[in-house]
This record gives C-alpha cells, sequence and structure tokens, in this order.
C-alpha cells in the first residue's frame, strides 16, 4: 500500500506530512478532497472484517494509525505456530 501511495504522492496523508489545515483555511476543501480518496483506498484494500474498525475514523491518518494497532500486536504464538508449519510443510511425501 505504502508503494500505491508513494507513486500518487499521497503518502503523507497517512503519516502526517501533509496535515489537516483548518477548517477556514483556503487549502482546507482541495486537503479534504485528497484525504477522501486516500480513506477511500484504504477502505477498499482490506478485508471487509476490517472495515468494521476503521469505518469510523475521520482521516486516511487516522485509519492507517487503527491499521498499525491492529497489526502491530504481538502475536508471538500465533508467529511460532506459522514457523513451525512452514519447517514441516510436505507436499505429499516429498518436504517442500
Amino acid at each position: 500500500m505504502t508503494i500505491a501511495l508513494r507513486t500518487k504522492n499521497k503518502i503523507g496523508f497517512v503519516d502526517g506530512l501533509i496535515p489537516q489545515p483548518p477548517n477556514d483555511d483556503l487549502q482546507y476543501q482541495i486537503w479534504r478532497r485528497n484525504d477522501n480518496v486516500v480513506v477511500s483506498w484504504l477502505l477498499n484494500s482490506v478485508f471487509k472484517e476490517l472495515t468494521s474498525s476503521i469505518i469510523y475514523a475521520s482521516t486516511a491518518a487516522a485509519i492507517w494509525i487503527d491499521l498499525q494497532e491492529c497489526f502491530l500486536q504481538n502475536n508471538s504464538p500465533r508467529l511460532f505456530q506459522l514457523r513451525k508449519d512452514f519447517i514441516t510443510c510436505t507436499q505429499g511425501n516429498l518436504s517442500v
């Protein structure tokens, strides 16, 4: 996702480098339109199960933070299980 955002010069909307201007600023409407584009990209690129946790975020940056919190949680037991499954992975009677 970050590659797509960088390609379109929109990464600043999620990393905070393009902050929201005050509502009465002349640039606010332009910022809001661009932020809404990024919001739509984010919403359309996540699993439907995740949209319920991010749908009420008001900006692309808020969605990004919510997604980071969701995916940066410590999942050591799950990681251990995935590594174990990978090591013991076979196809027929051959190891992969």
